[in-house]
């Protein structure tokens, strides 16, 4: 397996699908479903990348990435999926440590081109 992404997403399905993906790209997928289990295991596991949903139960992931940015996981670059479309959102996102804010639905193209963009050189994944 290639190197790891922590995906945080709330619904099983858009997480499932992700994470199939992301392994059919090359590279370990984790999971989370909150933004509290985000800051967990972006420190115990230490993603080479975190691609997290915006909109999500018990903490969301604009909170969870400011937090994630206080701690030793602070180095991982946070990918920000999300269908909510208000720029201030976004904003604040990229306020809270967010290094790029992109919308769904995303092509596995599109996908693909921001993983290696994050992790380009270490990674399996197809070019």
């Amino acid at each position: 397996m290639g190197r790891k992404i922590l995906l945080v997403e709330d619904h099983d399905s858009s997480g499932d699908v992700f994470t199939t993906i992301v392994q059919h790209l090359g590279y370990q997928a984790i999971r989370a479903t909150n933004g509290k289990d985000a800051i967990k295991r972006s420190v115990l596991e230490q993603p080479d990348l975190i691609v997290m949903d915006i909109m999500m139960p018990t903490m969301d992931g604009i909170e969870a990435t400011r937090q994630i940015k206080r701690t030793n996981a602070a180095h991982i670059p946070i990918v920000i999926l999300t269908a909510a479309v208000e720029s201030g959102m976004h904003v604040n996102a990229l306020s809270a440590g967010a290094a790029e804010v992109l919308i769904k639905p995303i092509t596995i193209a599109d996908l693909s081109k921001t993983l290696r963009k994050y992790l380009p050189y270490k990674s399996s994944a197809p070019v």
